[in-house]
């Protein structure tokens, strides 16, 4: 159980991570474009659908890569423990 909480939290911060990405990327664009407004100097918040981001990060292999071989070791090591 805590594996999958903390699989479901990473993706959380990694959903963050791209909706700065995005907001930071929009940001550069704007510059570059010479549109830039007085509201997007301080604007600090993640752009784009919090929800698509995580469900993009839920799909990263750095998600599920790393926490499905860790919900594997749990269960080899479980059956060891339980076969001694």
């Amino acid at each position: 159980m805590p594996t999958i909480i903390f699989a479901f939290l990473d993706a959380y911060y990694l959903a963050l991570e791209k909706g700065f990405r995005e907001s930071y990327n929009n940001f550069i664009s704007k510059v570059h474009q010479k549109n830039l407004t007085e509201d997007d100097l301080f604007s600090v918040r993640p752009a784009g659908s919090m929800s698509r981001h995580q469900m993009e990060a839920l799909k990263s292999f750095s998600i599920w890569g790393f926490y499905f071989s860790m919900a594997f070791l749990i269960f080899i090591t479980k059956e060891i423990a339980l076969a001694t």
